[in-house]
């Protein structure tokens, strides 16, 4: 079975994100072992603000100023070459909202690959008391398994009204360890779309809002999975012949050079 490698540590050490921003060899291990990695202040307090303003526009508009550090930093994580957007969408939980169940992204796209990733990114400070995330590291690992046990395809793991739904599919998971996230505003998880987690209850009166990006490789074909794709769309696609490789639809947040 294929896996990303651990990285072993030979100059230079880092992978520059930017010239104030870098991704260690440590950083990169730890997502590969994990399943996720944080981020600090990712968004600038004036690039918060902006992101808070244009939370429902379309994600073009974000990505000539941010797209280049956020596909870099999850090219380099997924140690692939490429990345594009698949969607974007604002996360609100409002006051008193339930929490989200235990559930795991790819199973939801319109394509299926191993080095699917997701930012998310904390509008508001994400607490323990208004739904921050929670992980189960290294999860990602058995779902990954499970993806090539089923000859390159998964389950439908919807997200269910009960937490522990999705231990139905993976019961292996039951006694795993989990990790909660409290975020600042501003800060940023880049999460593996196999891997398991949840978000918590807001207890609350205030809402707890979050963007998240969902970004694919280059040359992802279509699994006949709707998810966001519009009826004409659907209509048009072919399964395992029909590329998402339109910048317009999809466009390239980071190419390497």
């Amino acid at each position: 079975m294929s896996s990303l490698p651990t990285i072993t540590p030979t100059p230079p050490l880092s992978v520059p994100v930017t010239n104030s921003f870098s991704l260690t060899i440590a950083d990169i291990n730890s997502y590969r072992k994990n399943g996720y990695h944080i981020i600090p202040n990712l968004l600038s307090p004036s690039q918060l603000e902006q992101w808070r303003t244009i939370a429902f526009s379309a994600v073009n508009d974000r990505a000539e100023r941010n797209g280049k550090l956020i596909g870099k930093i999850a090219a380099e994580l997924e140690g692939i070459d490429l990345i594009r957007i698949w969607h974007d969408q604002a996360l609100i939980k409002e006051s008193f909202a339930n929490p989200t169940a235990w559930h795991l992204d790819v199973p939801y796209w319109s394509f299926t690959s191993l080095h699917a990733i997701s930012v998310w990114i904390a509008l508001d400070d994400a607490t323990l008391e208004n739904g921050c995330l929670y992980f189960m590291p290294g999860s990602h690992k058995v779902t990954e398994r499970r993806y090539y046990a089923a000859n390159n395809a998964f389950m439908e793991i919807k997200v269910g009204k009960n937490l522990s739904d999705v231990f139905i599919t993976y019961p292996e998971l039951k006694q795993w360890q989990t990790v909660a996230v409290p975020m600042k505003a501003g800060n940023a998880s880049f999460h593996s779309d196999h891997l398991i987690h949840s978000a918590g209850a807001n207890m609350t009166p205030g809402r707890r809002a979050a963007m998240t990006i969902q970004m694919m490789p280059d040359n992802m074909t279509f699994n006949g999975t709707q998810n966001s794709l519009t009826k004409k769309q659907m209509d048009e696609l072919q399964i395992g012949v029909s590329v998402f490789n339109d910048d317009n639809l999809n466009p390239i947040l980071y190419k390497k050079n």
